[in-house]
């Protein structure tokens, strides 16, 4: 039985939705439209100058670059939007976790976890926090050593919350209420 089911924050993946969207727009502007970037120089018959053959081709390689990132945002905001797969799930059995991959979850059965708690990290510039999940296994060699949106720091899995729909806290006490309740019971009702 499932207790507790997150997804990515649908407000988030709009958002980037709209970043993608405006690379794109960036994209057409640069290489083609011309309306807030400037167009390569040309003399007076409309022909491109030797500079203006220099400027269209660093045009056309920012235009791929942002025509590029900004597909790829729209299409996995648009995906992300349409799928709505969890990213946490708290069980009778396990805490599941999609970090294996973008669409690949690992289980960690409550027998194997010790303790599980929210807390914050700071980012890759140490500037802002981010807050995470905090999973303390007994034998993390049992589970992927490389992770999508998650790391290991010795036996404890810290994973970004940051983008979940509910709080990195929330979560955390959801896991502790099935961790006690499978500690005080054991296996689920109806399993051997």
């Amino acid at each position: 039985m499932i207790h507790l089911r997150v997804e990515r924050s649908p407000m988030r993946q709009l958002l980037f939705g709209l970043a993608g969207v405006l690379l794109l727009l960036a994209a057409i502007d640069i290489v083609w439209v011309h309306e807030v970037s400037s167009p390569p120089d040309t003399d007076a018959d409309g022909h491109l100058t030797s500079t203006g053959t220099a400027e269209h081709r660093v045009d056309v390689i920012w235009g791929t670059l942002f025509l590029a990132a900004g597909g790829a945002l729209a299409l996995a905001s648009l995906g992300g939007l349409v799928s709505r797969r969890p990213v946490v799930e708290v069980t009778d059995r396990e805490l599941r976790l999609r970090v294996a991959g973008p669409s690949r979850s690992i289980a960690i059965p409550w027998n194997e976890i010790r303790s599980v708690r929210s807390g914050s990290v700071d980012d890759n510039d140490g500037r802002i926090p981010v807050r995470v999940l905090l999973v303390d296994v007994a034998d993390p060699m049992q589970y992927p050593g490389s992770l999508w949106g998650a790391e290991w720091r010795d036996s404890v899995l810290v994973v970004d919350a940051d983008s979940w729909e509910v709080p990195a806290e929330q979560v955390a006490v959801h896991a502790n209420l099935a961790l006690e309740e499978h500690r005080r019971w054991g296996v689920p009702t109806g399993e051997v």
